[in-house]
């Protein structure tokens, strides 16, 4: 049901355009346009008691309505130039362009301006008779530099969803509600990863040039004594010592062998 704001209005302008309504004539009169925001109908009863000469229609209401929709001239500028050419368009325009596209092959953009024009006004305004909102899509383009521009000034005016446009190009800002819906951070794990860098990068401080594994075997060693290691500690000097070459020592370029895989002769020599 109307509000009373915009049953006063429509009486006023009525009165300006040169016609009385009837309670009941007001009453089909402002039901015809209960489909469509108070705000956009008020606005445009305000451009029909400047602009309309004459007896108020309900058309000439609908067609002042702004529901988001581009107008003629607008929407022909907004058109791509070519296949590299991301736009961003209303299904209006998408399918008046794909009327007029033969005759913009053929160079004809003369041609293809009045097509497009007479096609798209003409769907714009059964689309505003049926008070069905805009509906905005991407249609993309092979330069992705053009296609972020032109993601980011629809997201911008409000005519895409910043999370459609970073799935369509991730180089765009990440939507703080993508950011938000990121999974907690887990700080045991975290906690439990730095602490087993600071215990890998100790031990092989504790290494010299002479012998490189020195800070695994102290911490064999203090093992063997019965001191209480970590877990990460206690796999870092089994780690590095079960897989000592022949006679103990490290060599330049060498990739250990694990003691398993050496021939029987030469597991004898190895040091545990």
């Amino acid at each position: 049901m109307a509000s009373v704001d915009v049953i006063k209005a429509v009486a006023v302008t009525a009165e300006l355009c040169g016609r009385t309504f009837t309670e009941a004539a007001a009453g089909v009169f402002c039901d015809d346009l209960s489909g469509y925001p108070q705000q956009a109908v008020l606005r445009a009863l305000a451009r029909c008691r400047r602009e309309v000469r004459g007896v108020l229609t309900t058309s000439d209401v609908i067609s002042r309505i702004d529901d988001g929709r581009p107008g003629p001239e607008e929407a022909w500028a907004l058109l791509p130039s070519g296949e590299d050419a991301t736009v961003v368009w209303t299904a209006e325009m998408d399918e008046a362009h794909g009327i007029c596209s033969p005759l913009l092959h053929a160079g004809d953009r003369i041609g293809a301006r009045m097509a497009f024009k007479e096609v798209y006004t003409q769907l714009m305004a059964q689309a505003r008779d049926e008070a069905a909102p805009a509906k905005w899509t991407a249609s993309l383009g092979s330069d992705l530099e053009a296609r972020k521009r032109a993601l980011a000034a629809a997201v911008e005016d409000g005519r895409l969803a910043a999370e459609d446009a970073y799935g369509m190009c991730p180089a765009l800002p990440p939507p703080p509600a993508l950011l938000l819906s990121a999974p907690p951070k887990n700080e045991r794990a975290a906690a439990k990863a730095r602490r087993e860098l600071k215990e890998l990068v100790a031990a092989k401080r504790e290494g010299t040039h002479a012998d490189p594994l020195a800070g695994f075997k102290a911490l064999r060693e203090r093992d063997k004594a019965g001191e209480t290691l970590t877990e990460t500690q206690r796999a870092m000097w089994r780690n590095a010592l079960d897989r000592v070459p022949v006679g103990g020592e490290v060599l330049g370029g060498f990739t250990p062998i694990p003691r398993d895989l050496l021939p029987p002769a030469m597991r004898k020599g190895a040091k545990a």
